[in-house]
């Protein structure tokens, strides 16, 4: 067998195993975290909108539909409660009524899936799948580009991403949206620079699916065919049929996905465009603000981002700069998540998770594939490129299975990281099953918990009365007696979201424990 034809079997067979990889991770980690808040009012969404064929309901208008739908095929066929989904005609009036979110409908079902939320990580495990779209892609996009070894970088890269990891296994729409606006993007770079018509239906159909994903995909769609129109513009005049093809495909996709519905979308998108102008509490650097901070996300990006892949991505960007790699390729990949960081950027919103900007990171590591030809046969560029590398598994393997609180080694310890951001950053109400293991083995018996989440602690055994927090004991006041023992969600512990400052003099005191990076646990006997 011809070299090339070994090296092909043997990286193929290699991403293989990586992508694997990220899913075992994923997998294994989802199983050991409680559902975070959006979830429970998530969960079984899906279901419903399949089998009824109406968006009628609380929770329906916060995004497009593709991420309930996936998330809920394991739910395919099981009784609906009547119950559970039938509300008031006055409810109903309510001009954001689709918007609103029922955690009381999410929490009844979750109950009845205890113990152990069988069904809850069967729906996690729906969206995780979708790892297997996405690590090829960034495979073969980084082979074209690169090379196999540039591939594999890029491919190992995504295995170990910690971003990509804690939000792939989560019932949200934000795994499901980078996975959908990446296909969209490489197929349509496959299409313009093949004008196979394969390559120009796949393009249709993921930008359709990228449509049902996400209101953002409004946004980005046109960044995904501008590099084209730059440099490929005549050959694209010529073609003119295979592309409305592409966007006839493109609508079909979008109209089945929202049920010939377009009246709920659009109503959908105006009631977010709404909520997100009146403002959203956000915390960065121990500072809130109601109206956010221009360059919040370039700091979130920066705390969050793995250190090693900056480097990697500041190499690319100077190799480039000085023609060691071709620029327009690089112009094309950079461009949409360029696109999104300003989008984020100029509105100000939403100020409140690096979630928003994780369709940045498949481009990202194709880009850092990169490094592979840059080191050529330098034996100190490949003895840097390895390090880097290894750094940066390391950093992840570390996380693990705390990807959702992941930050840099920017900040020091972890343990540090709601000094400086929090929610879905870091604490976005996870940690219960681990709270509950630390209080049976030191043996305390109840706890006063101010908790951040929509998830009840009681599904794991835990013995609690409730403090001050957001939704779970959020009309309480604070302890009138500080003592005791107190765990206290990062999110609630810097003030977000509540009334007033409650835990300020806790802040100064050293945590006698810290649960996952986001419940600071205090013994105050």
């Amino acid at each position: 067998m011809p070299h090339s034809n070994r090296m092909t079997w043997v990286a193929a067979a290699t991403a293989s195993l990586l992508v694997c990889v990220f899913f075992l991770q994923g997998r294994l980690s989802l199983e050991q975290k409680s559902p975070t808040f959006d979830e429970v009012s998530f969960f079984g969404v899906g279901q419903y909108l399949l089998e009824r064929r109406s968006f009628d309901i609380p929770t329906a208008g916060t995004h497009p539909p593709l991420f309930f739908y996936l998330s809920s095929l394991p739910q395919l066929g099981q009784p609906l409660d009547p119950a559970l989904w039938s509300y008031s005609a006055e409810a109903r009036a309510t001009p954001d009524f689709i918007l609103a979110s029922d955690y009381k409908r999410g929490q009844t079902l979750l109950a009845r899936d205890t113990p152990g939320i069988t069904g809850f990580n069967q729906s996690r495990t729906a969206l995780l799948s979708l790892c297997f779209l996405l690590g090829p892609l960034i495979f073969l996009w980084s082979w074209r580009l690169f090379g196999p070894w540039g591939a594999l970088v890029s491919v190992l890269l995504f295995a170990f991403d910690p971003n990509l990891l804690a939000h792939a296994r989560l019932i949200t729409s934000d795994f499901t949206f980078t996975v959908m606006i990446f296909a969209a993007a490489f197929f349509v770079s496959a299409a313009a620079s093949s004008n196979k018509m394969k390559y120009w239906v796949a393009a249709g159909a993921f930008t359709g699916l990228s449509l049902l994903s996400k209101h953002t995909a409004l946004a980005m769609v046109p960044l995904l065919v501008f590099p084209h129109l730059l440099h490929r513009r005549r050959a694209l005049e010529r073609t003119w049929q295979p592309i409305a093809i592409a966007a006839g495909i493109g609508a079909a996709v979008f109209l089945i996905g929202i049920q010939f519905d377009p009246e709920h979308y659009v109503r959908s998108l105006l009631l977010q465009l709404g909520h997100a102008s009146s403002g959203h509490s956000a915390f960065l650097l121990g500072e809130q603000s109601d109206r956010g901070w221009w360059y919040y996300h370039f700091v979130t990006l920066a705390l969050k981002t793995p250190l090693p892949l900056l480097v990697l991505l500041g190499a690319i960007a100077v190799a480039g700069a000085m023609r060691k790699l071709p620029r327009a390729p690089l112009f094309e990949l950079a461009l949409p998540p360029l696109g999104l960081l300003v989008l984020f950027t100029l509105t100000h919103e939403p100020n409140i998770g690096l979630r928003y900007l994780l369709p940045i990171y498949p481009f990202a590591l194709v880009l850092a594939g990169g490094a592979a030809p840059i080191a050529g046969s330098s034996w100190a560029r490949r003895g840097a490129l390895v390090v880097l590398l290894g750094w940066y598994v390391a950093g992840s393997v570390r996380a693990y299975p705390d990807y959702l609180a992941y930050f840099n080694e920017s900040i020091g310890s972890p343990d540090n990281a709601y000094r400086y951001l929090v929610d879905s950053n870091l604490d976005w109400g996870q940690d219960l099953p681990a709270l509950a293991h630390y209080l049976e083995q030191q043996g305390i018996e109840t706890v006063q918990l101010s908790y951040f989440g929509a998830a009840l602690p009681e599904w794991y055994g835990i013995s609690y009365t409730p403090v001050v927090g957001y939704l779970l004991g959020d009309t309480l006041d604070p302890p009138r007696r500080w003592r005791g023992t107190f765990a206290i969600s990062a999110t609630n512990l810097v003030g977000l979201y509540l009334s007033g400052d409650y835990f300020a003099r806790l802040r100064s005191r050293e945590p006698d424990a810290v649960i996952g990076h986001s419940i600071f646990v205090y013994d105050l006997e």
